[in-house]
């Protein structure tokens, strides 16, 4: 029942849906073979991917020897806006119903900025169903509180609030930026920002404002790779340091490697390392 204007054609493939208890989410797989990989976070969400060069060349490389899957949260994109709240909880079983259309049985979770805590999260709720863990320039507790320093200011987030679509998209960048960061970035993830409707950006931004996956880190036995720029200015590398600390079968790269969109060669490699140690299929040999 979907316009043309409402359909992205990537990879000769169309957009394709799962249902999450009556909410539809769109997702694209890129790769006809290798370990599934399913990136999480609302810049990595194929409304994103068919606006950005950057960002295709990325997943494109990477989908050369897996089986990438990108989809919008609750509200974003091509997916439906969410109706009953937007939990953490919600999030892991979208991401469940997502997989199941798929048929992906087990996965690599890709969490970046926002989408840390949901990674973690669905990592601990379906262990059997999660490969390894890429954890890149996250937290496990995504909004800073008294008693956690390590996640994005309360008062860059009640900024962000206070502005409109268009310069919400703006922030997003800047928030989810390590280096280069580029004023076309901004306006890529601001056209789709654009598309979620007004009244789902409060349910939308709370469930990730709140989202804390601190509690869930010992029940994490995967192999897990923690990324992070040294001079990120919205989410400190200690940030970083504290997954480590908490999840006892991770690996810590704080590196100038790591930018949003293109990473060094190095990086890539160690990340393909990581992803052949997780999965135990030498998909990059």
């Amino acid at each position: 029942e979907l316009t043309t204007t409402r359909r992205v054609h990537l990879h000769g493939q169309t957009l394709q849906y799962a249902d999450s208890n009556g909410v539809k989410l769109a997702y694209e797989v890129l790769g006809a073979s290798g370990p599934y990989l399913i990136a999480v976070g609302l810049s990595n969400c194929p409304a994103v991917r068919s606006r950005n060069l950057t960002f295709s060349r990325r997943w494109e490389r990477i989908s050369r020897q897996c089986r990438v899957i990108l989809y919008d949260r609750r509200g974003v994109g091509f997916s439906a806006a969410p109706e009953k709240g937007y939990s953490l909880f919600a999030s892991v079983e979208d991401l469940r119903a997502v997989l199941d259309a798929v048929g992906a049985e087990r996965v690599v979770l890709w969490g970046a900025t926002d989408g840390g805590p949901l990674a973690i999260a669905f990592a601990a709720q379906y262990p059997e169903r999660v490969a390894g863990l890429l954890l890149m320039g996250t937290t496990a507790k995504f909004a800073s509180s008294p008693d956690f320093s390590f996640g994005v200011s309360p008062t860059v987030i009640e900024a962000f609030l206070r502005t409109d679509a268009v310069d919400q998209g703006t922030a997003i960048a800047q928030i989810s930026r390590t280096r280069p960061y580029r004023p076309e970035d901004a306006d890529t993830i601001g056209e789709v920002m654009r598309r979620v409707p007004r009244r789902a950006w409060s349910k939308l931004l709370g469930g990730i404002v709140v989202a804390d996956a601190r509690s869930l880190l010992e029940r994490i036995r995967v192999p897990t790779l923690i990324v992070h720029d040294p001079d990120n200015a919205y989410i400190p590398a200690k940030a970083a340091s504290y997954l480590h600390e908490h999840l006892p079968d991770s690996q810590l790269e704080i590196t100038e490697d790591y930018g949003p969109l293109l990473f060094g060669e190095a990086l890539h490699r160690k990340i393909e390392t990581f992803i052949e140690r997780a999965t135990g299929s030498g998909a990059f040999g």
